[in-house]
């Protein structure tokens, strides 16, 4: 939470926080948390619809054209993460991953798809017209 809450703040400060003016979302935002801290080596927060037991998946409606998520999640408790580092230096990691490691021409965050060490194409996510400028955030 603490994460969260200095991203936040930060972006706030910074005049990045709010869709109406171009910027990220609140949510944007944290997706951008939660992917970062499902990628660790030690990942903070694991990816809960890879750790369900069962598929359940759902049908829906994405620019046009059906699509099938699988919907499932993990919902009993979790053990502790293993992950010791503190707010200060995941913060630093935080924007180390975004500004040096990430590549917004060619990956995308996913929240659903997340997970540790991971990159996920843009590619991959099939979305039509989506520009060569655009970032790609799916929650």
């Amino acid at each position: 939470r603490a994460l969260c809450r200095l991203v936040k703040r930060w972006a706030s400060k910074m005049d990045l926080l709010g869709s109406m003016d171009g910027c990220l979302s609140s949510s944007g935002w944290m997706c951008l948390v939660i992917f970062f801290l499902q990628w660790l080596d030690q990942p903070v927060l694991p990816n809960l619809q890879r750790l369900a037991s069962g598929i359940v998946r759902t049908l829906c409606m994405q620019w046009g054209w059906p699509k099938s998520y699988e919907t499932q999640f993990r919902t009993d408790p979790l053990p502790a993460s293993a992950n010791r580092m503190e707010t200060g230096e995941l913060l630093v990691r935080f924007f180390d991953f975004y500004i040096r490691r990430f590549k917004w021409g060619s990956h995308a965050v996913s929240v659903r798809l997340g997970g540790q060490g991971e990159t996920i194409s843009r590619n991959s996510l099939s979305i039509p017209f989506l520009g060569d400028d655009q970032w790609l955030i799916e929650d």
